[in-house]
């Protein structure tokens, strides 16, 4: 066992030195792509702009070159399995293992949202959201600075076979290859949580629709199964279950109208005042037949 450990350590370390320390050819293109991708984007402070739409094209465009750079340098990439789980809607979003860099994953991991509000109510995220959110920007940056260097490369000159040559001298592979991978292990680490987080917020949120159709639910049990010489809207168990029935609706109006011009302060007498109007009409047009 030992004997074959050693054999996969050597092997791998043999594979690492076949691998030039310079980059050249497909992949110093690549690389050179994601330098010239990186200029257009907008940065305010310490933050990329992503809100705008010259700088969230800007940066769909670094992102697509940071895939592709990363592919090109043959670097694994960090477990996505989690995907798997999420609910459909995210999963038509992040449908397989791919990078698939996002550009609203991004802008949450800088904007740094700790609090979101959906219909009225305040959702915080958790602290470990917010410190991978942290590590992420640190990665970014950190690749940011060896593109940065990449492009401020000077010549030297140095022999080969006993020729002076004049070559640039950049970051290495090595050094890219980590930054990237760095990048990739954050991103994801983010991504992660940061969509969990998000898919539990959205259910707390979809509660109040869940409430007001089981209301609803039982409403109409009641009223399908009415055996009682009374009417309805007499009974207390009734008028209860109508009461609450009102309620979600006028909360569900009140958080679903972006105009804030929604109501939630009718209350369910209006209802009952409406049902003994139309029954007083109908015994009044009744008596006029007869």
């Amino acid at each position: 066992m030992l004997t074959s450990m050693f054999r996969m350590c050597l092997s791998e370390d043999r594979n690492l030195k076949a691998q030039p320390e310079h980059i050249e050819g497909a992949e110093e293109a690549a690389i050179e792509r994601l330098v010239a991708t990186r200029w257009p984007l907008l940065v305010d402070g310490d933050r990329v702009n992503t809100k705008s739409e010259d700088g969230s094209r800007a940066c769909a465009a670094y992102l697509e070159a940071l895939d592709t750079a990363a592919q090109e340098l043959a670097l694994d990439k960090a477990a996505r399995n989690y995907r798997e789980s999420f609910t459909v809607n995210y999963r038509a979003l992040f449908p397989d293992e791919a990078r698939n860099y996002r550009v609203d994953v991004l802008e949450a991991a800088f904007e740094q949202y700790a609090v979101i509000w959906v219909n009225g109510d305040k959702f915080e995220f958790s602290s470990e959201a917010m410190r991978r959110a942290e590590a992420l920007q640190r990665a970014w940056w950190e690749l940011g600075s060896i593109l940065e260097r990449w492009t401020q490369a000077k010549e030297v000159t140095v022999e080969t076979y006993g020729q002076p040559q004049r070559v640039a001298v950049r970051p290495m592979r090595a050094e890219l290859q980590s930054a990237l991978m760095t990048l990739d292990f954050a991103w994801t680490s983010f991504e992660h949580k940061y969509i969990y987080e998000l898919i539990a917020i959205e259910e707390k949120a979809r509660r109040l629709l869940v409430q007001a159709v089981e209301q609803e639910h039982r409403v109409r049990a009641q009223e399908v199964q009415e055996i009682n010489s009374l009417p309805l809207h007499r009974l207390p168990e009734y008028r209860e279950d109508q009461r609450l029935l009102v309620a979600c609706v006028a909360h569900l109006n009140s958080v679903a109208n972006v105009s804030r011009k929604g109501r939630d302060d009718l209350s369910v007498d209006i209802f009952f005042d409406a049902v003994a109007t139309l029954q007083r009409c109908e015994s009044a047009e009744s008596s006029k037949i007869v």
